[in-house]
């Protein structure tokens, strides 16, 4: 359950300055293997495809078309890819939102 193991490392950092700080500056071949450290192991595919369900989830809660032009996208700019996912995507969700996440299948997850 792989899905499970994005959403758990995420939720291990989310709340972490010291380790969201540690990971910020991480390539992605480094953050991936460095989850696998805290007991979270993806594939780059899965992490794309976590992060992409919730990035279309916000946009639709924005009331917004899925487009390359989505206010959620802006909110990229000026900041670590990192420390977006974590501010502008993983924050948006409360713990339950995020534990209801990972009972999902992986069909859910990629449509």
């Amino acid at each position: 359950m792989s899905q499970k193991d994005v959403i758990s490392f995420f939720q291990k950092i989310r709340g972490d300055h010291a380790l969201q700080g540690k990971f910020k500056l991480k390539s992605l071949e480094e953050l991936l293997f460095h989850s696998q450290n805290m007991g979270c192991n993806f594939t780059r595919e899965e992490l794309a495809a976590v992060l992409g369900s919730m990035e279309m989830s916000i946009i639709q809660r924005m009331g917004e078309e899925v487009s390359g032009h989505s206010s959620l996208w802006s909110s990229m700019w000026g900041k670590y890819f990192f420390m977006w996912v974590i501010e502008d995507v993983i924050n948006i969700f409360s713990e339950e939102e995020l534990e209801e996440m990972k009972k999902e299948t992986k069909e859910d997850i990629s449509g």
